[in-house]
C-alpha cells in the first residue's frame, strides 16, 4: 500500500510539470530539461522548482559528476549567440556557466 501512495504521489507531481511546460524532457538525473514558448531550462523535480529561466535555445544533459561529496548535473548550452557549458551543484542548485561565441571571428 505504501507503494502504491508513492508511485501515485510521484505521478502527480509528473503531472504538474508536465502542465506547467510545453514539455519535459527526462534526464535520468534529478534534473529535466523543460520547453516553454519555444526556450528550455533546468528543473529540479525533488524541489520543483526551476533551477534556471527558460531562457536557452538548446540545453542537452551531458552527465553527473560526483567527487569528493560534491555533485555537479552538467548540461551542453546554447543561448542567443553564445554556447557553451551550464554545471548545477546538487547542494544547493547554484549554477556554474561558461559561454562561448558560437561564431568566433576569425583573423
Amino acid at each position: 500500500m505504501k507503494r502504491i501512495i508513492i508511485l501515485a504521489a510521484l505521478l502527480l507531481i509528473a503531472a504538474c510539470v508536465q502542465g506547467r511546460f510545453e514539455r519535459v524532457t527526462k534526464t535520468g538525473s534529478r534534473y529535466d530539461i523543460v520547453y516553454l514558448d519555444g526556450k528550455c531550462g533546468v528543473f529540479d523535480s525533488q524541489a520543483d522548482s526551476l533551477v534556471t529561466a527558460c531562457d536557452y535555445d538548446s540545453l542537452s544533459f551531458l552527465k553527473r559528476a560526483d567527487e569528493d561529496s560534491v555533485a555537479v548535473v552538467l548540461f551542453s548550452c546554447r543561448k542567443d549567440d553564445m554556447e557553451g557549458m551550464l554545471g548545477v551543484l546538487e547542494q544547493n542548485n547554484e549554477i556554474m556557466q561558461v559561454m562561448f561565441p558560437s561564431h568566433p571571428d576569425e583573423d
